[in-house]
């Protein structure tokens, strides 16, 4: 498999998004998609607070028998749904979230004097 690179991601993502809302990606608002954000940001932190409970071995994780590692790739799953939306946000406002990350990461390396650039 190749490397999938944001422009790739972009694509497919905006694809995929027209099977669901075939009006297009402006048929949900900017707070529609934020909400989405939002609830799986929310899931997300469910999965981190799972995580501390386990680490602090702390009982609430209401009987689930699942292990570490079975968290951490809860947690991949969740952080790749907010990663989906926030590009399906930036495509809605004719934004490109690939370059977005790339300019801020870059700016915030120039700020700090940190080598690292993308």
């Amino acid at each position: 498999m190749a490397t999938l690179t944001f422009d790739d991601f972009r694509r497919a993502n905006g694809d995929r998004c027209r099977r669901w809302h075939p009006d297009g990606i402006t048929s949900w608002s900017q707070s529609d998609w934020a909400v989405a954000i939002a609830g799986e940001a929310g899931e997300m932190c469910n999965v981190v607070k799972k995580l501390n409970r386990l680490r602090d071995g702390l009982a609430g994780n209401h009987g689930e028998d699942v292990s570490h590692a079975q968290l951490i790739a809860k947690l991949g799953k969740e952080l790749a749904d907010v990663v989906i939306y926030c590009d399906l946000l930036a495509q809605r406002e004719g934004l490109n979230l690939g370059e977005l990350v790339r300019l801020k990461f870059n700016e915030v390396s120039e700020r700090n004097n940190f080598p690292e650039r993308l």
